[in-house]
């Protein structure tokens, strides 16, 4: 999503993006929310005085008004609100007021929520009110060396400006991240926590070329450290995959 999805859909479609991956303790991410709606749609500050769902109303509105282009509003890392010894109450909040702008009489808004499938059961549990935010959902499994260096070099070619990496040094760096124990070959599932590469930034690098890496081992490299190394240049996110 992060790496082709979202840059297509502004780049190609003209969407307008509301996008937050972060959800710290100690904030709610129902205000949380509301701010970064203002923020990326450059509406100054929500009224003072005014109610979340209200404040919420208020920003697409204007939003509306302003411009015609769709608004993509993208909520990640979710499972963030479920760790222990968060507030409930907090998410209950948050899945209302997202519930509420899934019902707006409108085609150009949409809404993506997106957490980790090990947390997936316990988010349906407290959703399970607003069966129209489950309606619709797909799970993101693991992505072979084939899917991911295919990705890495599709993106690549539509960075600005376009860049041509040979798909055999980007495969061999997919190689050194693949799950422990599987064969050095494309079927092998990139590991979830190391693969996903950040391909949006990579092909906006100066360097026209992709350092070659060494030779795939037999083994992948253990460790963060021995990822980064293996890598050569292109920057490992440890995220997990998210499940949409």
């Amino acid at each position: 999503m992060q790496a082709a999805v979202v840059p297509s859909l502004e780049e190609k479609h003209g969407y307008r993006v509301v996008w937050t991956d972060s959800w710290p303790s100690g904030g709610a991410p129902l205000a949380q929310l509301i701010h970064e709606l203002y923020c990326a749609l450059d509406l100054g500050g929500p009224p003072a005085s005014a109610a979340p769902l209200d404040a919420l109303d208020l920003a697409i509105d204007l939003a509306d008004q302003r411009s015609e282009r769709p608004i993509l509003i993208y909520l990640d890392q979710l499972e963030q609100t479920l760790y222990a010894g968060r507030d409930p109450a907090e998410l209950d909040a948050l899945l209302e007021a997202v519930d509420h702008l899934a019902r707006r009489p409108t085609l150009d808004l949409h809404v993506v929520l997106a957490l980790r499938e090990d947390y997936l059961g316990r988010f349906r549990d407290r959703a399970r009110r607003y069966k129209r935010l489950l309606e619709h959902s797909s799970r993101l499994g693991p992505l072979t060396v084939r899917e991911m260096t295919s990705a890495v070099c599709r993106a690549a070619q539509g960075g600005e400006p376009p860049r041509r990496w040979p798909e055999d040094a980007v495969r061999a760096l997919m190689l050194q991240v693949r799950v422990p124990g599987q064969a050095s070959s494309e079927d092998a599932e990139v590991q979830a926590v190391f693969g996903q590469i950040d391909a949006q930034e990579a092909p906006r690098r100066r360097d026209e070329r992709l350092p070659h890496p060494r030779a795939a081992p037999d083994s992948p490299p253990r460790g963060l450290q021995g990822v980064l190394q293996g890598i050569c240049g292109l920057r490992a996110l440890a995220r997990p995959c998210p499940l949409v």
